[in-house]
């Protein structure tokens, strides 16, 4: 959907008001989408074009959390583990790392924010200061108001553990405020239904919040659990480090800022009904944190070799996965090949209306073939052909074709 709505913007030439299928779009802010037109110019429209875009911040984000780790511990080897630790957890890198979705690209954002927030309230750097309010800005453009909530909790954190009030009343902190505000709003004013906008996005942030048979206790229960699972194997490599470490284990004055602003953030996503990629921006902190307790016991040859061997392990899974699994997944999509048949069935080129929003990928892929992308058949006047997924057909079969879960779409003419 987000190199859909990508091309769209790209094509339309209009950067602000996102569309899909010719229709408004306001689920979703357009930074990411920027990003993706960006990609577009590096590696054209295709398949890769989004999966660019989060590979990019994710190498980013791996690189920033071995700064920050370097400047906080000054060990390298503790940096580069934090980094791997991150790197090799595998929601990241099996998952959301490569894919072309927001939840890389905001891990960036957010975690380097943070870290700027951090310094300001810790070494009074004025500058990092105001970029931190930049990159929360940035950040609510590419995933609406959950950003202004980890802004919120982290400044909490920073006056409890720090017990001052008075940096968050301060002119900084107000500009940090206003830059949050300014940077969206310029966007919004710049849309046609800002209002409709703000909308969306708030039931989008909340309708998380319960949902049908949700149980908030099972998910109290259930939700760590995900996360560990999501965090191997560095959540099993991190517990037994506090085991073989727990002779003289304690937190260090470094981390303890980091400890209560995770804890904090935490509990948002611990009480909603929230899927395990929501909390990927903590994943950065959490793997600093971890990097110190298992860089403590790297002595231990045995737990030496383990790590090691386990990341070595992980990274090999994911190679296979890439070259095994990945191919057979992109086989059974028929989405690809569907839309080939459907360009090779056509009569010649002719304006093609799309009437399958829930395959998305046909329309995506005849859009980018044909150098326009497909709107729905209401807009789309003088449509010679129409690609329908509904019940019931509204011009003459040309051809149908099976796609997954037993659905069928059909290339009907409308002349």
């Amino acid at each position: 959907m987000r190199t859909i709505v990508a091309y769209e913007m790209y094509f339309n030439k209009n950067l602000f008001q996102p569309t899909l299928f010719g229709e408004l779009y306001y689920n979703k802010p357009p930074a990411f989408n920027w990003f993706i037109i960006v990609s577009s110019s590096f590696v054209g429209w295709n398949e890769l074009t989004a999966r660019l875009v989060s590979l990019a911040f994710l190498f980013l984000s791996t690189f920033t959390i071995f700064l920050f780790s370097l400047y906080l511990f000054k060990s390298i080897r503790q940096s580069l583990i934090s980094s791997l630790l991150f790197l090799t957890s595998g929601n990241v890198l099996f998952f959301y790392g490569y894919l072309g979705e927001i939840e890389a690209t905001l891990t960036f954002f957010i975690f380097s924010a943070v870290v700027c927030l951090y310094l300001w309230w810790d070494k009074d750097y004025k500058f990092l200061g105001f970029l931190s309010g930049v990159l929360f800005g940035v950040a609510v453009l590419l995933k609406g108001l959950p950003a202004y909530g980890f802004l919120a909790l982290s400044m909490l954190a920073m006056v409890l553990y720090y017990r001052r009030l008075r940096p968050t009343f301060s002119k900084l902190a107000f500009l940090i405020y206003s830059l949050c505000l300014l940077i969206p709003l310029l966007w919004l004013l710049n849309t046609q239904e800002p209002l409709i906008y703000i909308k969306t996005l708030w039931e989008e942030s909340f309708r998380r919040v319960e949902g049908k048979g949700f149980s908030r206790l099972w998910h109290m229960l259930t939700y760590p659990v995900e996360n560990f699972k999501d965090l191997l194997p560095g959540s099993v490599l991190f517990l037994l480090s506090l085991y073989l470490g727990r002779k003289g284990l304690h937190v260090p004055a470094e981390l303890r800022p980091f400890l209560l602003l995770l804890a904090l953030n935490y509990i948002p996503y611990w009480l909603s009904n929230s899927a395990g990629r929501y909390v990927l921006p903590l994943y950065p902190i959490l793997a600093i944190i971890a990097g110190y307790y298992v860089n403590r016991v790297m002595e231990h040859d045995s737990f030496r070799k383990l790590f090691y061997s386990a990341l070595t392990i992980t990274i090999i899974l994911r190679i296979a996965y890439a070259f095994v699994y990945f191919p057979y997944i992109q086989q059974k999509d028929r989405e690809q090949s569907v839309a080939q048949s459907i360009l090779s069935d056509m009569a010649g080129k002719g304006v093609i209306a799309c009437e399958c929003p829930h395959r998305k990928d046909i329309c995506l892929y005849l859009g980018i073939w044909n150098g326009k992308p497909l709107k729905r058949l209401a807009l789309e006047r003088g449509a010679d052909y129409v690609i329908n997924c509904q019940e019931g057909p509204v011009g003459r079969v040309i051809g149908e074709y099976e796609l997954r879960r037993g659905d069928r779409a059909r290339l009907e003419s409308l002349k």
